[in-house]
C-alpha cells in the first residue's frame, strides 16, 4: 500500500510541474486581454484533481481528469488529442467536481487559442453545475473580462444588475458593485457609475475594492 501511495505522489508531482509550465504560458499570453486569472484557474484546477473524494464516480472522474491534464502538460499526441481527452472527461463526468473541472480547463485552453466563444461556453457550463465552487468567482471574472474584450458592455451591465438584485452571483456584492460601476463608466454613464461607487463605499467600507472605488469616484467627479 505504501509503495502504491508513493507512486501516486510521484505522479502528482510530475503533473504539477507540467501544469506550472502551462500556467506560465497562459498567463503571459492572455494578460493583454485582462484574462490573467485563467492562469490561476489552471493552477487551481491541477490542485483540485488531488483533493480527497468519497464516491467511486468521483474517484473515477479524478483519475480521468488527472490523466487528461497530464496529457495537456506534456502533449505527446498533440494538444488537440489532449483536449479531446478533456472533452471526454467533461461529457462523461461533467456533474462531478473533478469532471466539471474539465470544462474549466477547456475554457482556459480555448482562451489561449483565442477561441473566446468556446471559452465562454465551457466556463458557462462549469458555472451551471458548480456556481458555489471555490473557483466560480474566478471564472465569473473571466467571463466579465471576455464581455469587455468583445465589446458586450451593454449586455454585461444588464447581467450585473440582475445578478446584483438576485444575489445569485459567485462574486461578492462589493465585487459586483465595482464591476458594474466600471462597466457603466465604459458605457459613458457617469452618474450611474458614481452611484455604484458610492453604494459600494457606503455598504462595504472595508472592501478590497474601496480604495479603487474612491479613486475612480474622485476622478469622475473632477471630469
Amino acid at each position: 500500500m505504501s509503495d502504491r501511495l508513493t507512486r501516486k505522489e510521484i505522479k502528482r508531482d510530475e503533473v504539477m510541474e507540467g501544469l506550472s509550465r502551462v500556467v506560465a504560458f497562459v498567463t503571459a499570453n492572455l494578460r493583454a486581454l485582462g484574462l490573467g486569472l485563467v492562469g490561476v484557474l489552471a493552477l487551481l484546477a491541477g490542485y483540485a484533481v488531488w483533493q480527497s473524494v468519497g464516491s467511486h464516480r468521483e474517484e473515477a472522474a479524478n483519475e480521468s481528469l488527472s490523466a487528461a491534464l497530464e496529457g495537456v502538460s506534456d502533449p505527446v499526441g498533440g494538444l488537440s488529442a489532449a483536449e479531446d481527452d478533456l472533452v471526454q472527461v467533461a461529457e462523461r463526468y461533467g456533474r462531478t467536481k473533478a469532471g466539471s473541472m474539465a470544462y474549466a480547463y477547456l475554457g482556459t485552453l480555448a482562451a489561449q487559442a483565442e477561441d473566446f466563444d468556446a471559452a465562454r461556453e465551457n466556463w458557462t457550463r462549469f458555472l451551471a453545475v458548480h456556481n458555489d465552487h471555490a473557483l466560480a468567482a474566478g471564472i465569473e471574472r473571466n467571463l466579465i473580462s471576455l464581455d469587455r474584450a468583445q465589446g458586450n458592455s451593454e449586455a454585461l451591465a444588464q447581467r450585473l444588475r440582475a445578478s446584483l438584485a438576485s444575489g445569485d452571483s459567485a462574486l461578492g456584492p462589493d465585487s459586483m458593485l465595482y464591476e458594474l460601476a466600471l462597466t457603466l463608466e465604459e458605457l459613458g454613464q457617469t452618474e450611474g457609475a458614481l452611484e455604484m461607487y458610492t453604494r459600494l463605499l457606503d455598504e462595504h467600507p472595508t472592501s478590497v475594492f474601496a480604495t479603487k472605488a474612491r479613486e475612480r469616484s474622485s476622478a469622475l467627479e473632477t471630469t
